[in-house]
């Protein structure tokens, strides 16, 4: 939230972070934020992810000595430096230090992925502040960053109003006279105006029904509401179910929708065509409403049983870097396509390409994907059984892992890297997720 406020609180909140975790007794933390106060406008979660990675940095290269986090200033400026007396940075490598994934060769360079000052720079910029560095090789170095205190931002306060909006549109979208509906969505799609109210009455009381007339309309729908399961006729003018369900699972949108087809005919050529465009089901006409239901609970069922497979597989390969990888279930026609995996592959790499960022929000990932926060929303939901904030927080624990167990960072350095600006909240959620503290997770390892 970009809001005037004094500097020196986040400053000094940074600063305590790192001094009460400091287990290292050759190394001392000085936080220094001055006796006046530091007025200016800042988004505290962009200022913290900077400060966070900055600091984190100076640990990495400092292994003893001091790191020091002052806060100093004027009429014009509000200037926050990060200093330790380090291993210090190589006059060729200086020009290139915020370059993203630049790694500077040395004896002292550290592994990692290359992004975190490069995210610092980018949020700087963001921030329309100046950030330049000081170092001398075997001496130290100096992270400076300049705030100008006349700036109050006003095209970051429009953009995070055109954000509330939007959000608040696509919650009334999917509200029903204000409340909101968490029943399943099933689209119907049936020419036959008796048929098709028949099976949207049938269904109504257990789903959300969506009805279309044709393949066509029934692709438009589809693309516009995300629905969890598609009921759809094979022989229907304009576009026939079998164009549909390709339509369907070739587009990212979609491709994770259940399809039961209904037919008239009842050949095994019918239904291999079917099964082949990435039909899960197949019904024959005349069929029982009971037949219909059963077969819409098991698809989603078995839709949710995957998600939570893939969760749980997860979080046992997160605590057991040493674990054999799970098979997956053996294929059935609700598994995961070539187009889902990737999808959940592109969406995770991009959140941990901007891991450290805590303001990370869906909408920068549905950016990323080119797809809209409603229909991101749903599709997570869909493969994964998660929101997409719970899809983010969970990205974000197992990137802490990997820090603990693989570079071996402390618990403080694994939560500010991962994107957490609360010690006490990534604890939480660290419980939450593994059923221990990161200490104890620590200890057990």
């Amino acid at each position: 939230m970009w809001r005037r406020q004094d500097l020196r609180q986040t400053v000094e909140k940074v600063g305590q972070g790192f001094s009460e975790l400091n287990t290292n007794a050759r190394l001392r933390y000085i936080v220094d934020t001055g006796d006046k106060p530091q007025e200016l406008y800042y988004d505290e979660n962009v200022l913290t992810t900077i400060l966070n990675n900055l600091m984190s940095n100076a640990v990495k290269y400092t292994p003893e000595g001091e790191i020091e986090l002052s806060l100093s200033g004027n009429e014009q400026q509000a200037v926050v430096t990060v200093r330790d007396t380090g291993y210090g940075i190589a006059p060729d490598a200086l020009p290139h230090i915020f370059n993203r994934y630049y790694q500077a060769k040395g004896k002292h360079q550290a592994s990692g992925t290359g992004i975190g000052l490069a995210l610092v720079k980018s949020l700087a910029t963001l921030h329309e502040a100046d950030i330049r560095v000081e170092s001398r090789e075997g001496e130290g170095s100096s992270f400076i960053l300049t705030l100008q205190k006349a700036n109050s931002y006003p095209s970051a306060l429009h953009n995070e109003n055109d954000e509330l909006r939007m959000k608040n549109d696509e919650a009334a979208d999917a509200t029903t006279d204000g409340t909101p509906d968490e029943r399943p969505m099933v689209l119907v799609v049936e020419d036959n105006t008796e048929i098709r109210h028949y099976i949207a009455n049938s269904l109504a009381e257990e789903y959300q029904v969506v009805k279309a007339t044709d393949g066509k309309a029934g692709l438009v729908k589809a693309f516009e509401r995300i629905p969890d399961l598609v009921v759809t006729d094979i022989m229907m003018p304009v576009m026939d179910g079998t164009e549909l369900c390709r339509r369907l699972k070739e587009d990212i949108r979609t491709s994770h929708i259940p399809v039961i087809m209904l037919t008239a005919k009842d050949t095994l050529s019918d239904q291999q065509e079917g099964y082949e465009v990435g039909a899960a089901s197949y019904l024959t006409k005349p069929f029982s409403i009971a037949m219909l239901r059963a077969r819409i609970t098991n698809l989603l069922e078995a839709r949710q049983r995957l998600a939570t497979f893939l969760a749980d597989r997860a979080r046992e390969q997160a605590l057991d870097t040493n674990r054999r990888q799970a098979p997956l279930p053996p294929a059935t026609p609700n598994a995961l396509s070539q187009l889902d995996m990737q999808f959940l592959s592109d969406i995770t790499a991009f959140i941990e390409a901007n891991i450290s960022a805590p303001n990370l929000t869906m909408v920068m990932v549905g950016d990323s994907v080119h797809m809209s926060h409603s229909t991101l929303y749903r599709k997570i939901k869909a493969l994964t059984g998660l929101s997409g904030s719970e899809f983010i927080r969970k990205t974000r624990l197992q990137h802490s892992l990997q820090l603990m167990v693989k570079e071996h960072r402390n618990v403080s350095e694994a939560a500010y890297e991962s994107g957490f600006s609360s010690l006490p909240y990534f604890r939480t959620c660290f419980k939450e997720e593994y059923g221990m503290t990161p200490t104890e997770y620590l200890k057990m390892k």
